[in-house]
């Protein structure tokens, strides 16, 4: 049984090397795939990243003061957005809305966090500067990722 666990963990590092989608093995078993954001997701995400940053924040100097490792932070994220918490947990993963919503609490919360964990880097390093360069352009206003010349 310890070889079998070991097994599993060494295969979800391999994963994780791999640039794998990430997985959540629930309690009966089954395995939730996690993937990363595509284009195809672009319309939805968009909204999301706007809704998340217009609930949770952007700081004076235009950065996004919203810190995805304080717990607090993602239970408001979902009690805020719980539709959209939803829809994203169901595109970015291979349950069906009926199984997502058929999952215990802890399980929900499980997968919610491993899709924030496998999009996390991307989005706050990646999706979320370039959007908000994108809104502050078509405000006229200047870009905060470019310092003044």
């Amino acid at each position: 049984m310890g070889e079998q666990q070991s097994e599993m963990q060494f295969d979800e590092v391999v994963d994780i090397l791999a640039n794998k989608p990430g997985i959540v093995t629930m309690k009966d078993g089954n395995k939730v795939e996690v993937q990363k954001v595509k284009m195809r997701h672009l319309n939805f995400m968009i909204g999301l990243v706007s809704r998340v940053i217009a609930e949770l924040g952007v700081d004076a100097t235009g950065n996004v003061s919203i810190d995805l490792n304080d717990h607090r932070t993602l239970l408001k994220l979902i009690s805020k957005l719980p539709e959209e918490v939803s829809q994203a947990v169901i595109l970015l993963t291979n349950l069906k809305p009926e199984e997502y919503e058929a999952l215990d609490l802890a399980e929900g919360l499980d997968v919610i966090k491993a899709v924030i964990e496998v999009n996390r880097t991307f989005f706050m390093e990646e999706v979320v500067p370039k959007f908000l360069s994108m809104v502050v352009v078509a405000k006229g206003e200047e870009s905060p990722a470019k310092s003044p010349e």
